[in-house]
């Protein structure tokens, strides 16, 4: 840089951090990650998901039975994915606990935010 400086050559540079190189590597290898139904994906390559969650096996099975045609049933993390529409409709009703969860589009689907609506 003090060459060019001084050889008075006039160059555009840009200079970045391994650590900022490697995320936006990262998120640009999550924007190519397919994503389950009704996720909506964000800028940052994660994704929104409203759904219900169950504390055990049995109340899972009595979700999947109850919400088998109107959401996605993750077996992974015993949840039923809603659509946004269904999602606003059972709030309105009160009657089940709905989370929205933001997620990385990745095997495990770790976790940034969950917060009960």
């Amino acid at each position: 840089m003090r060459e060019l400086e001084k050889a008075k050559i006039k160059l555009a540079v840009h200079l970045c951090t391994a650590e900022l190189k490697d995320w936006f590597q990262y998120k640009n290898r999550l924007l190519l990650h397919e994503i389950l139904p009704f996720g909506k994906r964000t800028e940052d390559g994660t994704v929104i998901y409203y759904a219900i969650y169950a504390n055990n096996k049995k109340q899972f099975k009595k979700l999947i039975k109850q919400f088998k045609n109107k959401g996605y049933i993750d077996n992974k993390k015993m949840r039923i994915i809603l659509s946004n529409k269904a999602a606003k409709e059972l709030i309105k009703e009160n009657k089940f606990k709905v989370e929205r969860i933001e997620e990385y589009p990745t095997y495990d689907g770790a976790e940034v935010m969950r917060e009960e609506i």
